[in-house]
């Protein structure tokens, strides 16, 4: 059986390009949500922690993180507990070209507040999706890399057993 839809482009554009915090006042087409956030970082951090809660999740801690890659950005890892698992979930700031304290302040607010808003739709979503688990991509297993890390590098699905029920004897 063939695919009804195919795609209608021959290129995908990349969707990893992010614009540099600075762009977003000169050009509004370039605005992530969140651009106008101006509460602290902790006021951020407590909305992140009770979306997790919303999850089953406790957050643990909020630890600063920077890239080590060109251009820099800046971004926490948040760990977290959900019952006795641990997870981590790596979010990074817009880079910044000229930076500041304060625009460093405001980028890595608007993460936290994007972050609050994905973790409390998931939170919503469980509403018509009862059978889903939101946090299972960053829950962290052998070789302390998340389900999503090792999914990438082993570029496979772990093998799973099939729905089928055996029967007692």
């Amino acid at each position: 059986m063939s695919d009804f839809f195919v795609p209608d482009i021959q290129e995908l554009p990349n969707l990893r390009q992010v614009p540099y915090f600075e762009d977003q006042e000169d050009d509004p087409k370039k605005r992530v949500q969140g651009y106008a956030t101006q509460q602290s970082l902790a006021y951020y951090r407590d909305k992140v922690s009770a979306a997790l809660q919303k999850l089953g999740a406790i957050a643990t801690n909020f630890i600063p993180m920077k890239s080590a890659e060109f251009p820099l950005r800046y971004g926490y890892r948040i760990t977290f507990v959900l019952g006795k698992i641990h997870g981590r979930i790596d979010i990074a700031a817009l880079p910044i070209r000229a930076e500041t304290a304060r625009k460093k302040e405001r980028a890595l607010s608007q993460a936290l507040y994007l972050l609050a808003l994905k973790l409390d739709a998931e939170a919503t979503a469980w509403a018509y999706e009862p059978g889903t688990m939101p946090l299972l991509p960053y829950l962290i297993g052998e070789g302390d890399r998340t389900i999503t890390q090792a999914v990438i590098e082993l570029g496979v699905l772990p093998q799973l057993p099939s729905g089928e029920k055996k029967a007692v004897e």
